[in-house]
């Protein structure tokens, strides 16, 4: 995460590989984003529908249909976090990349929309990937 985006502070995960929830959270200070948060997969893994929607999406990280707030329990239950994230969820200040590492070690980055859907070019919808530092 250093390496694309320097100085990025880890907020929050889910407690370990292989837990339901956020695989990371990082807070940034750039122009027109304030957090990303990243699902990592692995090999052939792929991400999951839930009773809250497709991993990823925004319904999951809030829990729409469960009220498992996903993003209040990636930041150990801090509240004032938890609002600050989901503020900039719902002002579309925050990122959601799916990051994969293929069985060769190769790691690709795509970015995820509302509906947790990969986005086709993600390099012209984000605000933080191929910008140049």
């Amino acid at each position: 995460m250093q390496q694309l985006i320097p100085g990025a502070q880890e907020i929050g995960r889910s407690p370990g590989i292989g837990q339901c929830g956020i695989d990371g959270l990082y807070k940034i200070n750039k122009p027109g984003v304030d957090y990303v948060v990243i699902e990592y997969k692995f090999g052939s893994s792929r991400q999951g529908m839930t009773l809250d929607g497709l991993q990823g999406s925004d319904s999951w990280l809030s829990g729409a249909n469960t009220n498992c707030n996903r993003i209040l329990e990636s930041v150990g239950n801090n509240e004032r976090v938890a609002d600050s994230v989901l503020k900039s969820v719902e002002s579309n200040r925050i990122e959601k990349w799916l990051v994969h590492t293929d069985p060769f070690g190769r790691v690709t980055v795509g970015v995820m929309g509302k509906d947790g859907k990969l986005v086709p070019n993600p390099e012209a919808t984000s605000k933080l990937l191929g910008v140049k530092k």
